[in-house]
């Protein structure tokens, strides 16, 4: 077996320019921070929904661990081989949804049938099933798929811009005093000042989809004033939205960085035409994240891609050298043709980062044989790589990381937790 894919910065940076993948085609190691399940979350934040899921066993594995499988609003049908070779599960597909419509309590104003990457690759006419089903029960239905292997974008775009386009035509509606969180999994948490300088403008709804109690309410968030786009899965959902709704959008990605939060109050102040005042936030924030360099000096850091929390680990990486931490590691998919900007800034202001392509069947070796050492690890699920039982690890879940400084603040508290080190005061002093 080949040495497991590990590269210098500066050998991603040559591999980019080139527009050569990290690595060559190869059977993937599908890690937890790839959020295939993110098409049942999704999907159950649209309200008065169900979804049926269809699919193999296998393909189940990443809808079936989580705590919403008991909501009573997820369905499950199994896909098996030689129904899928001759479209017999088409019709066990319909029985299912005539199955759910008697029974679901209560009953479903919208149903959602998620298909897999086999029917992707077998051409199995589902959508049209949908159509059909839809007007046979007069219940609005759609398709959504989880189908990354077989896809053509990852399933949280396709799936944020599947659920956007259901928003009717509201361009000539009034406008609310609200602005929309567009492409997070969660809402911005509620500890956040961002509700209160935003409130403090004259807005008075911040909605992310998750919040929506009705399908009326789902509507509503096509008439807002302002979209901000928190991952850039989705961008394409907003630029629908524009289109379609008439609404703007910025983007606003988490950061380890204050100045990258006051820059995005200043740029919502100018979308939204009002002021913004967010300086003792930031004051605040730029004096604590100055304590933690301190703590780190010649400790070594690594990064990766999380399900909810940072998706971009090379961005993340970005933000910890801009605010003066060191990174060792970079943990990634091997995806490197988007990440151009970001690979050019760490080799020129962090060449001694390594990155890591954790989905290459290589890697069993680093799991097994040659752990990586390392003192604090940020934002990856894949824990097992750190096999020195010193490591440090900070999780970006349950609580999402945001572009706002209440999450800057919260990071910092979880480092001083994990290298050992007190404060003075707490955050409810500021945020």
């Amino acid at each position: 077996m080949r040495e497991p894919l590990i590269y210098g910065i500066e050998e991603i940076q040559k591999l980019n320019k080139s527009g050569q993948q990290a690595a060559e085609p190869h059977l993937s190691f599908v890690s937890n921070s790839k959020g295939c399940g993110s098409i049942i979350d999704i999907s159950l934040m649209v309200p008065e929904s169900v979804i049926l899921f269809v699919s193999p066993p296998a393909c189940a594995r990443h809808i079936t661990v989580y705590p919403w499988q008991r909501t009573g609003r997820v369905f499950f049908l199994e896909e098996e081989e030689k129904d899928i070779v001759t479209g017999a599960h088409l019709e066990a597909i319909e029985e299912a949804v005539r199955e759910i419509l008697a029974c679901a309590e209560p009953a479903p104003r919208l149903l959602l049938i998620g298909a897999s990457c086999i029917d992707r690759l077998m051409s199995s006419d589902i959508e049209n099933l949908t159509r059909k089903l839809s007007g046979k029960y007069h219940i609005p239905m759609e398709t959504v798929w989880m189908d990354p292997v077989i896809g053509n974008a990852h399933p949280q775009q396709k799936l944020w811009y599947k659920v956007f386009s259901m928003l009717e035509d509201s361009r000539n509606l009034l406008r609310l005093d609200a602005v929309n969180m567009i492409g997070r999994l969660r809402p911005v948490q509620k500890d956040s000042e961002f509700y209160r300088i935003l409130r403090n403008a004259g807005i008075k709804t911040v909605r992310h989809l998750a919040q929506c109690q009705t399908l009326e309410e789902f509507q509503e968030m096509g008439r807002a004033r302002l979209n901000i786009v928190g991952v850039p899965f989705g961008i394409q959902a907003a630029k629908r939205m524009e289109a379609r709704n008439g609404i703007p959008y910025i983007q606003a990605y988490p950061t380890f960085d204050p100045d990258v939060v006051h820059e995005m109050y200043q740029n919502l102040s100018h979308c939204l035409g009002v002021p913004l005042d967010d300086g003792e936030e930031y004051r605040y924030t730029k004096k604590r994240v100055e304590k933690i360099k301190n703590l780190l000096r010649g400790k070594s850091i690594a990064v990766g891609e999380s399900y909810a929390g940072m998706v971009n680990s090379f961005q993340m990486a970005v933000d910890l050298r801009k605010i003066g931490l060191p990174v060792k590691y970079i943990f990634c998919d091997g995806y490197i043709g988007s990440k151009k900007e970001e690979i050019t800034w760490l080799s020129h202001h962090s060449p001694e980062t390594q990155v890591v392509i954790m989905s290459h069947p290589s890697m069993v070796q680093v799991i097994e044989k040659k752990p990586l050492k390392t003192d604090l690890a940020i934002g990856t699920h894949e824990d097992w790589f750190y096999g020195c039982p010193d490591t440090r690890w900070i999780t970006m879940e349950p609580v999402q990381h945001d572009t706002d400084y209440a999450s800057i603040n919260r990071f910092v508290s979880k480092v001083e937790e994990c290298m050992g080190a007190g404060r003075e005061g707490t955050d409810e002093e500021i945020i």
